[in-house]
C-alpha cells in the first residue's frame, strides 16, 4: 500500500504541471494531500498493531489467570463440600435427638449433645481466587472471557457474603446446665465416639437425659435444624456454581483442564 503511495507522490513529483501558477498549486496540493494520507494510514496501521498486541497481552494474561483460579475453585469445592458433610451429619444427629433420643446410651448423651454444635457457629468462608479474580485482566471483546469473568465477580461476591445463619451458641445452653465439652472430634454421621469415658459423671449423663427429653432444648434443635438446613442449601449452591466455573475454565482452555483434570 506505501508503495502505491510511494508511486503516485513520484510521478506528481515528475510530470510537468500545467503552465502558470494554478498548475503548480494543484500539484503541490495534490502532493500534500499524498503525504497526509500517508501518515494518516501509518498511524492507524500502528493502532491496530498496537491493539492486536494489546488483546494479546490480555489473552494471555487471561490464560495465565485461569490457571490459578482453577486450582483456587478446587480447593474451595473441597472445602465447601466438607462443610457440607459436617452440616449434613449435624442434622442427622439433630434428628436423632428429636426423634429417638433413647438410642443414645446414658453415657453418650452429654456427648451427644455437645456433639451437636461442631464449631460451625459464626463460620465465614474464604477463597483463594478472590486475589486473582480482583485483579483479572480480560479482553472486553471476547464474549467468553466477559462472561467468565462476570461469573467469577459474582461467585466471590457470594463467598464473602455467606456467614453461617446459626446465631445459637447451643455449648453456652449446655454449659449453663452445668455440662461442660469434652474434647472431642466432630459426629462423622455414623457413630457417636465416646472419646473420655470417665469424663462425665453419673449426675452429667442424668441432666443430659433430662434435657433431651425436655421441650425447651427440642425446639432450639428445631430452630437449629432449620438454620442448618438453611446454609447447608447455599453451600450446596456455591458447589454446583465454583464447579460450573471449573467446567467453563476447561472449556476455553482444554491444555489447563488437561494438566488439573
Amino acid at each position: 500500500m506505501f508503495r502505491f503511495f510511494r508511486q503516485i507522490r513520484q510521478r506528481l513529483l515528475t510530470e510537468k504541471p500545467p503552465a502558470g501558477r494554478a498548475g503548480k498549486f494543484s500539484k503541490y496540493l495534490l502532493y500534500a494531500v499524498g503525504e497526509i494520507l500517508l501518515v494518516v494510514i501509518g498511524i492507524l496501521i500502528a493502532l491496530q498493531v498496537n491493539n492486536w498486541n494489546e488483546s494479546r497481552r490480555k489473552d494471555y494474561l487471561f490464560r495465565d489467570s485461569m490457571e490459578q483460579i482453577l486450582l483456587g475453585l478446587k480447593s474451595d469445592v473441597n472445602e465447601l463440600v466438607s462443610i457440607s458433610k459436617g452440616l449434613t451429619n449435624q442434622i442427622k444427629l439433630i434428628d436423632i435427638v428429636l426423634i429417638q433420643p433413647d438410642t443414645f446410651s446414658l453415657i453418650q448423651r452429654p456427648f451427644a449433645l455437645h456433639y451437636i454444635m461442631w464449631d460451625y457457629h459464626g463460620v465465614k468462608l474464604n477463597t483463594e481466587t478472590e486475589y486473582f479474580i480482583q485483579n483479572l485482566t480480560y479482553n472486553p471483546e471476547n464474549k467468553q472471557q466477559k462472561t467468565l469473568a462476570k461469573g467469577l465477580t459474582d461467585y466471590v461476591i457470594r463467598i464473602k457474603g455467606f456467614e453461617s445463619d446459626i446465631d445459637i451458641d447451643f455449648n453456652d445452653i449446655l454449659y449453663q446446665h452445668g455440662l461442660p465439652r469434652a474434647l472431642i472430634t466432630p459426629y462423622n454421621g455414623q457413630e457417636l465416639v465416646v472419646t473420655d469415658s470417665t469424663f462425665y459423671t453419673k449426675d452429667h449423663m442424668k441432666t443430659a437425659t433430662e434435657l433431651i427429653h425436655s421441650i425447651e432444648i427440642k425446639n432450639t434443635l428445631k430452630t437449629i435444624k432449620t438454620k442448618s438446613q438453611y446454609d447447608l442449601a447455599t453451600i450446596v449452591g456455591l458447589i454446583q456454581n465454583s464447579e460450573s466455573l471449573i467446567a467453563g475454565i476447561k472449556a476455553l482452555y482444554p491444555e489447563i483442564g488437561a494438566m488439573y483434570n
